[in-house]
């Protein structure tokens, strides 16, 4: 500032050079907050755009699977009807048989779970508390297309009176599968035997740090690998209607972690997982 003065022949000079270095700083200023907002919005533009990109062709991907999914179920209604001949007696033979095979299997179940209650130690889970575990299948009132269809602990006569061990949410077949938290998938199977149904079908299983176990059945599809790591919200499968089950929805099973245990449940295929099984909404 004092060499502005000293160079200038009068004061008057210095004055208005001095206000114009004043000006041009201001200036200069405003064109950089203004440069900093427009490299802002461009960021966010961009990650709008990305974002957008990325959930367009998750939809894609949704809508082949679904695709591919309604040709699956195609063949497996042909093999069933080449089966029985379009016989309906041998149909309504074949559903007793089955009813009475996954009646055996629910026994078993119950036998084992009964023993494992009696190790359960409840100061070993996680405080019970909304949003510890997010819903796998959104529900309608918050912008999704599930449904609970039936609660922990319901009894009704597809359960032999006994209390449901899960939470049902109806859902279209093909609906994305969410993971409720982070962890590490232990479990991947599916108990059918060609297009005899039993237990879970096609399911997921995977284990949290938070000492719990979660797992989602009757899925059309997994889209994971025994080993996979997980982060809460990815998409693990398909919503379908594999397994015993009356018709397309996700069954919800939370479990104490450390009771878990893969048996080998026959006429089922694969491994059933079973253990300790906790009230899901308590923690959703």
């Amino acid at each position: 500032m004092l060499f502005v003065f000293l160079k200038n022949k009068s004061l008057a000079e210095s004055f208005t050079e001095q206000q114009s270095i004043l000006n041009l700083n201001e200036d200069l200023a405003v064109e950089i907050e203004s440069l900093h907002t427009l490299t802002t919005n461009l960021a966010s533009t961009l990650d709008e755009t990305e974002q957008k990109k990325k959930e367009e062709a998750q939809e894609a991907k949704t809508l082949s699977y679904r695709l591919s999914l309604a040709a699956e179920e195609r063949e497996q209604k042909k093999e069933f009807l080449t089966q029985t001949k379009n016989q309906e007696k041998i149909y309504q033979e074949e559903l007793k048989e089955l009813e009475a095979q996954q009646s055996e299997i629910s026994s078993e179940i119950e036998k084992i779970e009964d023993e494992l209650r009696r190790s359960f130690d409840v100061t070993l889970l996680p405080l019970e508390r909304p949003g510890i575990l997010l819903w796998p299948v959104p529900l309608a009132t918050s912008g999704g297309q599930g449904r609970i269809t039936q609660h922990f602990g319901e009894r009704s006569n597809l359960y032999r009176g006994k209390p449901h061990n899960g939470l049902d949410i109806g859902a279209p077949i093909g609906t994305p599968v969410i993971a409720a938290d982070d962890g590490i998938v232990i479990g991947v199977d599916n108990n059918d035997n060609s297009w005899r149904k039993y237990q879970y079908g096609k399911y997921v299983l995977i284990e949290h740090k938070t000492n719990l176990t979660t797992l989602y059945a009757h899925l059309s599809k997994q889209v994971v690998s025994k080993g996979d790591s997980v982060k809460r919200g990815d998409i693990i499968g398909y919503v379908g209607n594999t397994g015993y089950s009356t018709g397309p929805h996700l069954h919800f099973g939370v479990y104490w972690r450390d009771s878990i245990i893969m048996k080998s449940i026959p006429p089922a295929k694969g491994l059933v997982p079973v253990g300790v099984v906790i009230d899901a909404e308590k923690y959703l």
